[in-house]
């Protein structure tokens, strides 16, 4: 095991959004903005000199290809050889970036959801999230049947299926993160409640036939 720190390069702020690249570097960001790499055991720092704005937390991600997404200040686009390349901008301070399982990135910007399958053009996606507004959107994942899970700061957690968005029930409404075992549980952190794990409920069908005399 190595351990990186502070004296290694990395950020004494909180770390924010981790991704891993197609080449094995791990990429992190903080919460004042900064982004830093971790390869060959060596950690490197990226700002304003890389294209970044340094405004506003980077969110990350890597798409089924290990193409890095970065999301900052509303810009989106990729990192390609220590650059970042802006593709298109979305109106909010904030937008967060996950991978999506038929390639490209979901985008939650605000109540609403946008599909990205590449970096210069994005779809809007279904209906706005449900939620008050002003109200942060903190988590998103994909599971492997291809719904949409939203974590928001203080309304719960919310899925896309059957056509509208649903909400689950958990134990605190302040939700931090959510991810997928092997078995196809899903798994939410949250801020206050512990770790929540949802399982597919599955129930039997008995047909009723008439008794015989």
């Amino acid at each position: 095991v190595q351990t990186f720190t502070p004296k290694d390069g990395l950020s004494i702020y909180q770390i924010r959004s981790m991704a891993e690249d197609k080449e094995g570097n791990i990429w992190l960001s903080d919460s004042q903005g900064h982004v830093f790499s971790v390869g060959d055991g060596k950690v490197k720092q990226f700002g304003i000199e890389s294209g970044l704005s340094a405004q506003g937390v980077c969110w990350l991600a890597s798409d089924l290809d290990g193409q890095l997404w970065i999301s900052q200040g509303g810009r989106e686009g990729v990192m390609r050889k220590g650059h970042f390349e802006v593709g298109f901008t979305l109106k909010a301070d904030s937008v967060l970036v996950q991978s999506a399982r038929a390639g490209g990135v979901w985008l939650c910007a605000g109540k609403q959801i946008y599909r990205s399958r590449d970096r210069a053009s994005q779809e809007r996606f279904a209906e706005p999230l449900p939620i008050k507004p002003g109200v942060k959107v903190t988590a998103l994942y994909q599971d492997r049947q291809s719904r949409l899970w939203v974590g928001t700061a203080s309304e719960g957690l919310f899925y896309w299926d059957a056509g509208s968005w649903q909400k689950a029930p958990t134990s605190h409404p302040a939700i931090l993160s959510i991810t997928e075992d092997a078995e196809g549980n899903l798994w939410v952190g949250t801020m206050g409640g512990g770790l929540n794990r949802l399982r597919t409920r599955v129930g039997m069908v008995f047909q009723a036939f008439p008794l015989c005399r």
